[in-house]
């Protein structure tokens, strides 16, 4: 049972930690790039996706050591919880990034768009064409 621990895919813990490092940078590129698309929403939910990678890194530590299938509550063999867990933090991770970036992008351009609009404006209260 020992080869049975949660090496699933040869890489141990590190595809976790990949998607990790993947999301952090994703989230530091968008908070650089279109700092004005990250309002007080958008900065709650990448608050929200790094504690779901954190969680994910918990996970993969764990099921790194503990066996694939632990016993039921009558003895049966079934799969480890948190294979469950971790299969649904990466989707929440990946699947939150991808809203966050389109919804800072969207917000980024409302914002540009609003101060043109007060610029032209305050040009038409001061004469000017």
């Amino acid at each position: 049972m020992a080869k049975q621990r949660a090496d699933r895919d040869g890489s141990g813990g590190k595809g976790a930690q990949a998607l990790a490092a993947a999301a952090e940078a994703a989230l530091a590129d968008l908070e650089e790039r279109i700092p004005a698309g990250m309002g007080p929403l958008e900065r709650v939910e990448a608050a929200r996706i790094r504690e779901a990678a954190r969680r994910l890194l918990e996970c993969a530590a764990r099921l790194a050591t503990d066996e694939l299938m632990v016993p039921g509550s009558t003895g049966q063999q079934r799969s480890h919880p948190l294979l469950k867990t971790e299969q649904e933090l990466r989707r929440e991770i990946s699947d939150s990034l991808q809203k966050l970036a389109f919804h800072a992008e969207q917000r980024a351009l409302y914002e540009r768009l609003r101060a043109l609009e007060r610029r032209a404006d305050a040009s038409v209260e001061e004469g000017q064409p």
